[in-house]
């Protein structure tokens, strides 16, 4: 039994698993079919899109021959993880998540509530469903984050306090569907945390440091592993393995982000049943003695890790920083190759733009391109962002 039916294109962990010998169907929207599906997987199926769920779901169940031929079904898009449950229960194909997982990682409000029944979480929050709830809440707790309940890529995030949440109020009823949720803001340091559950053992292989825009909270880059004492190393991933017990998460790869206070108490942002994005895989990849960490979160997802036994990684510090749009509309964009070749710090670099390419809107699709650089000094990789972009890339605006 060695089929799996993939819902949206992560090509990585396909592309994985297809070399270890699985066959893979994939469910996917027509307008993202690319030519390499045709070496990868041995079925396609295609709709315009994928809201309809119970359409896809009669389609699929019919089309299907024999369910019980199918190992699993991999989901890593959160806004397809409750298509991939519902298809799970019509033909009995096993999913990593259950209806209510998917209903709780998939909604920030749900999420919080859930928690704090747990008695795990104690970030005040509340349903935004006017003005007066933003002006209640400010008054009750201070600073806070409005952000979408549903939101993905640091979109529609934003810091609110008595001084702005007029203007908040008026840029967020504009999204007239789309509903919000305010929580205290809390002052710390904010890291991401990989891990890998395995039959419900939580290994815990990476702490990320964030670098973020303060305006928006957008994220321009990553840094792994943190710098940070095993103490709080060690507070962490006790935190996320509880989390990820009260949550019943079993097998699969999950992304849980984090504040840590300047009492090292840590609150959580928020958790994901999926890979960290923004390549945080590949840092850890090029980071790692022994395994390569998407593949294990792959064979996470089929059950296949008789043979792993834990991460093993260099004793350095990589970092990746994302270039963003700087004026409206691009005239150049080129990489600057001579400045790469003499400096082997440089491990990558991609550019993401042409020429008449416009500002996109406020988040984490808002990029130019990226560098990833190594080395030996955290501080410097902190600090030095924006010297190395400059350097890296040429980019002028109209």
């Amino acid at each position: 039994m060695n089929k799996i039916l993939v819902l949206g294109g992560f090509s990585e962990i396909h592309k994985l698993l297809y070399k270890k010998g699985y066959k893979l169907t994939i469910i996917t929207e027509s307008s993202k079919i690319k030519p390499y599906f045709n070496e990868i997987y041995e079925e396609v199926f295609a709709f315009k899109n994928l809201k309809d769920h119970k359409k896809i779901v009669d389609k699929v169940s019919h089309i299907i021959d024999n369910p019980k031929s199918y190992k699993t079904i991999i989901c890593m898009f959160e806004n397809l993880q409750m298509l991939a449950s519902k298809i799970a229960s019509t033909t009995g194909i096993p999913f990593n998540l259950s209806n209510d997982q998917v209903s709780l990682f998939g909604n920030k409000y749900l999420m919080r509530e859930f928690l704090r029944n747990k008695r795990f979480d104690t970030i005040p929050f509340r349903k935004v469903r006017d003005t007066k709830d933003l002006f209640e809440f400010i008054n009750d707790y201070g600073e806070s984050i409005v952000k979408p309940i549903n939101g993905t890529g640091s979109k529609s995030v934003y810091k609110i306090n008595l001084n702005n949440v007029k203007t908040i109020s008026d840029e967020i009823s504009e999204f007239k569907c789309t509903p919000f949720i305010i929580e205290k803001f809390i002052e710390g340091e904010e890291f991401s945390v990989e891990s890998i559950s395995i039959d419900g053992k939580h290994y815990v292989y990476g702490i990320t440091k964030k670098l973020k825009n303060d305006d928006d909270f957008v994220e321009i880059g990553h840094i792994v592993p943190a710098n940070i004492s095993d103490k709080v190393t060690k507070n962490i991933t006790d935190y996320v393995c509880e989390l990820l017990n009260i949550l019943q998460f079993k097998n699969g790869p999950s992304h849980t982000e984090i504040i840590v206070g300047y009492n090292n108490e840590i609150s959580l942002v928020e958790t994901h049943a999926r890979i960290g994005g923004d390549m945080i895989s590949e840092l850890y990849r090029l980071m790692s003695k022994n395994y390569n960490p998407l593949e294990i979160a792959a064979l996470s997802l089929v059950k296949d890790t008789k043979s792993f036994n834990g991460f093993k990684f260099h004793d350095k510090y990589t970092a990746i920083y994302f270039n963003e749009f700087e004026g409206k509309v691009i005239e150049n964009a080129s990489i600057n190759d001579e400045y790469i070749k003499k400096h082997n710090n440089i491990i990558g670099a991609e550019i993401f733009v042409t020429p008449g390419d416009k500002k996109r809107e406020t988040g984490s699709e808002n990029r130019v391109g990226y560098v990833i650089q190594d080395g030996n000094d955290y501080k410097l990789l902190c600090d030095s962002r924006k010297s190395t972009l400059n350097k890296v890339f040429n980019i002028d605006y109209k």
